[in-house]
């Protein structure tokens, strides 16, 4: 069956084969553990960092480490954070109290490695003021407990992570840059060959224009190779002509800057949207007022449409989506 979603892959076999070499990554991570360093992994939204850890874990639990992971999307506050890792650890008793400290909450994780280190894999805190907060102000408190930490974050928000004191907490910083363009078309033809797609005829043209997406997708991340593939498929017209058309697309949009660039991916991604939609607020990292503003360079661009959706008693509410007509546009403004 042809996977083409925008889930993370996990730590399951099928999903294993699916998931394309990040070999330097994946060495400097191991690296660490066995020095017993912390490490922070960045990269753009989309880049595959979560698929990155439950490989990394998947690997980690074959050479008999004991690791465990906490997706941390939820915490809005650090002890909630440290709840959440205090569930995935197994530590005795929920550290949430209002009566203690965070330094006591931690004091109490220890409890759970009683029978040898611990790796501890954080995925998509929400606040990077939390990494801060729980790594760099409760640091000392942290180096004390017999575990090894990696946590992934947004490359937008480096500074923020990596503010003293928890820039002195992080021995390593792992870059996740955008993939090559044969792992690019490596990553697209993994998943029109897996199991059950031989004979998909979908999974045929994804392999036939697995190339054409790889060189002309930019950037070149998991979610952005999976999002062209999937509006390849969903197209009526040729396969060539709508990667073509995808292309470009994104280099009109990437010439009015980086930030328009990044929107328009989510909108292609997503669809119909309003500025004020938390998806693509949390996606981006942005205010309602800075996908405002830049809704509006894409659409004096022509890039962007939008409509005027009703709500019963509310106020109308705004959504924005790509020009499904710009080709054509285009093409008449040149004759």
């Amino acid at each position: 069956m042809l996977q083409l979603s925008q889930r993370p892959l996990l730590a399951t076999a099928a999903d294993a084969a699916l998931f394309v070499d990040r070999d330097r990554e994946l060495e400097m991570l191991a690296r660490a553990v066995r020095l017993r360093f912390n490490a922070l992994v960045l990269g753009e939204r989309g880049s595959g960092k979560t698929s990155l850890l439950h490989f990394f874990a998947r690997t980690l639990r074959e050479e008999g480490i004991d690791v465990r992971m906490v997706e941390a999307s939820s915490a809005t506050a650090v002890d909630e954070l440290v709840a959440l890792i205090a569930v995935a650890v197994d530590a005795p008793d929920a550290p949430i109290d209002a009566r203690r400290s965070v330094a006591d909450d931690l004091e109490r994780l220890a409890e759970a490695a009683a029978d040898g280190p611990l790796v501890v894999l954080i995925d998509s805190i929400g606040k990077p003021g939390l990494v801060h907060e729980l790594f760099g102000q409760q640091r000392d408190e942290v180096w004390r407990l017999p575990f090894r930490w990696v946590v992934t974050g947004n490359s937008a928000d480096r500074s923020g992570y990596l503010a003293p004191p928890a820039d002195s907490f992080f021995d390593v910083v792992v870059d996740l840059d955008e993939l090559t363009s044969e792992d690019a078309k490596d990553l697209l033809v993994r998943r029109a060959t897996a199991p059950g797609t031989a004979d998909d005829p979908a999974a045929d043209v994804l392999r036939g224009v697995a190339g054409a997406l790889a060189a002309q997708v930019t950037p070149r991340t998991p979610r952005q190779l999976l999002s062209a593939a999937r509006a390849t498929l969903l197209a009526d017209d040729d396969p060539t002509t709508v990667v073509q058309n995808l292309y470009a697309l994104q280099h009109h949009a990437a010439a009015l800057g980086r930030p328009a660039a990044m929107l328009f991916t989510e909108l292609m991604n997503m669809g119909p949207v309003s500025a004020s939609d938390e998806d693509l607020l949390n996606r981006l990292g942005w205010t309602r007022g800075r996908v405002v503003q830049v809704l509006k360079q894409l659409e004096a661009a022509h890039l962007v449409v939008s409509t005027t959706e009703a709500r019963g008693q509310g106020r109308p509410r705004k959504l924005y989506e790509v020009n499904p007509h710009f080709h054509a546009a285009q093409k008449a403004g040149a004759e």
